[in-house]
C-alpha cells in the first residue's frame, strides 16, 4: 500500500520536531515518549482517513517497527496495535455514552475505522462488561430523563 502524501508530510513534521532526530543517541525514556507521541499524532490526525499499519507508522517516523514496539512497551506497557485498539474502544464508548438519537453503534464504530463489527462487539464487551448497544440504550434512557426533567 502506498502511503498518501498527507501522511508522509505529517510524518516528516513529526520527525523534524523530535529532538535531535538525525543524530545517533542512546534510547531513553524521553526518546521513547517522543516516538509514542509522534505515532499517536499520526494515528489520530483527522486528515489521515485511512488505517496505517505498524510498518508504515515506523517508516513515517524514520524508525524501525521494532523500535516503535519497544517505545510503546516502555511508555504504555503494551504493543502499538493493542494501544490503538484500546483508544478506539474508549473513543467509541465516549460517543455511545452521549446517546445521540441520530447515531447507532455501526455508524460510530465505522467512523473510526472498525470494519469487523462482530469482533468489535466481543472486544467491547470484554473491556466494558456490556454490549455497545446496551451502552447506547442506557445513555439514551438517561438522556431522555435529563431532557424531560423530573416527573411530578
Amino acid at each position: 500500500m502506498e502511503i498518501p502524501r498527507v501522511a508522509t508530510r505529517i510524518g516528516r513534521k513529526i520527525v523534524a520536531g523530535m529532538s535531535t532526530a538525525n543524530q545517533v543517541r542512546p534510547i531513553t525514556d524521553k526518546r521513547y515518549q517522543e516516538i509514542v507521541d509522534g505515532a499517536t499524532a499520526l494515528i489520530w490526525t483527522s486528515s489521515v482517513r485511512f488505517r496505517l499499519n505498524i510498518s508504515e507508522i515506523a517508516q513515517l517516523l524514520s524508525i524501525s517497527p521494532r523500535e516503535l514496539q519497544r517505545a510503546f512497551q516502555a511508555v504504555h506497557g503494551c504493543r502499538p496495535l493493542q494501544f490503538i485498539r484500546e483508544r478506539r474502544l474508549d473513543w467509541i464508548r465516549k460517543r455511545l455514552l452521549l446517546g445521540h438519537e441520530n447515531e447507532n453503534v455501526t455508524t460510530i464504530a465505522t467512523r473510526i475505522g472498525i470494519s469487523e463489527l462482530g469482533r468489535f462487539s466481543v472486544e467491547y464487551r470484554a473491556r466494558f462488561g456490556e454490549l455497545p448497544s446496551a451502552t447506547l440504550a442506557i445513555a439514551r434512557v438517561h438522556r431522555k430523563k435529563v431532557r424531560d426533567g423530573p416527573r411530578t
